[in-house]
C-alpha cells in the first residue's frame, strides 16, 4: 500500500507569485536612483571636460597672444556678452556664431589694465559657463580664471631735442 501526503504542493500559487514578483519590483525600484544619479553625474563630468580643455586652449592662446593684442585691450565683462570678449561654442566644444541655437557654452573675459611707471599689467577674468537653456533657466558657471600678464611700458621720450644735447658730456 503506498501512503501519499494530501498536503504536498507541486508548484507556487498565485499569491507567492504575486509577492515575489512585488518584492522584485521594489528591489529593482531601489537600484533606479544610483543609476539616475550616476547619469546625471556622467553629464555634469561631460559639461565639465569640455570647459576644462577650452578653457586652456584659450589660456594658451592668452600667453602666447602679444602685450598689445586686440583681445587684450582693457574691456570686457564676464558677467554679460561685450563684442570681442566672448566666444560661442556647442556642445563638443566647436566655436559657433553668435546667432547659433547651438550655442551652449559661454567662454567670456575681461581686461583691466593697470599702467605704473615701469611695468605694464593687464589682469584678466575669465568664465567659462553653460548658457541657459528651456531646461535650465539660468546660465551655470563651470570654471572661472584670473591671470596677470605684465609688460614693460615703452621709455619715455622727450620731443625737445635741446634736452637730449644738454644732458651729453662735452669732448673739448
Amino acid at each position: 500500500m503506498t501512503i501519499t501526503n494530501a498536503g504536498s504542493e507541486h508548484g507556487m500559487s498565485l499569491v507567492e507569485a504575486l509577492v515575489a514578483e512585488l518584492l522584485l519590483s521594489i528591489m529593482a525600484l531601489s537600484l533606479l536612483a544610483p543609476m539616475v544619479t550616476g547619469a546625471q553625474i556622467n553629464h555634469r563630468s561631460s559639461h565639465d571636460t569640455v570647459a576644462t580643455l577650452k578653457m586652456k586652449d584659450w589660456l594658451e592662446n592668452v600667453r602666447r597672444a602679444p602685450f598689445d593684442a586686440t583681445e587684450l585691450t582693457a574691456g570686457g565683462s564676464v558677467h554679460s556678452d561685450v563684442t570681442g570678449y566672448y566666444k560661442n561654442f556647442e556642445f563638443h566644444g566647436n566655436e559657433v556664431s553668435d546667432s547659433s541655437s547651438e550655442a551652449q557654452y559661454v567662454l567670456r573675459w575681461a581686461v583691466v589694465e593697470n599702467v605704473s611707471t615701469s611695468h605694464h599689467v593687464k589682469q584678466i577674468n575669465a568664465v567659462f559657463a553653460a548658457r541657459a537653456s528651456a531646461t535650465n533657466q539660468s546660465e551655470r558657471s563651470l570654471m572661472r580664471l584670473s591671470l596677470l600678464r605684465f609688460g614693460i611700458s615703452p621709455p619715455v621720450t622727450t620731443s625737445n631735442s635741446a634736452t637730449r644735447a644738454d644732458t651729453r658730456p662735452s669732448r673739448r
